[in-house]
């Protein structure tokens, strides 16, 4: 018995998969996260490393089955396996609690250099455009000429 045991287990198709490969697969699907104390934190999967580190978006809380904090963002440190990594993974923890929360301003400042104002105008963000490709082949001609004005006027004159 212990044979045909053997071949069906080895006739039997495993479909392994590699879990870094697993893990990349399911970066932006939702997940549970149940940690050793039975709390649950929920989210969309941003990111995870060797470590175990996992940063989940949309993050809420679930104690005994009932949602008790809504965090949006979560950071939640694995196992690195050491002081120091420790220490260095709360000063990543510390410098992030200080960025700004929620979504970023859309306001933009108007400057009063001239040249601030022109990149704000046809570089910076939606109003990137061609136009100065044009003003630089207008400013080359323009300069182009005032170099060889002298030569023209007196070329007339002759």
């Amino acid at each position: 018995m212990s044979e045909d045991n053997s071949q069906s287990i080895e006739s039997q198709d495993f479909n392994r998969i590699d879990p870094s490969k697993f893990l990349s697969n399911i970066i932006g699907s939702s997940v549970i996260v149940k940690l050793h104390n039975g709390i649950e934190y929920k989210g969309d999967l941003q990111t995870i490393d060797g470590y175990m580190n996992v940063v989940l978006e949309n993050g809420k809380e679930i104690i005994n089955g009932n949602v008790t904090k809504d965090y949006g963002d979560i950071f939640l440190r694995g196992n690195n396996g050491g002081g120091s990594a420790a220490k260095r993974m709360a000063e990543v923890v510390k410098f992030y609690k200080k960025l700004p929360q929620g979504p970023a301003s859309t306001t933009v400042e108007k400057s009063t250099n001239p040249l601030v104002r022109y990149r704000q105008k046809y570089f910076d963000g939606d109003n990137a455009s061609g136009k100065p490709l044009i003003h630089l082949a207008i400013i080359v001609i323009i300069f182009g000429y005032t170099l060889e004005y002298e030569h023209l006027k007196h070329a007339g004159e002759h």
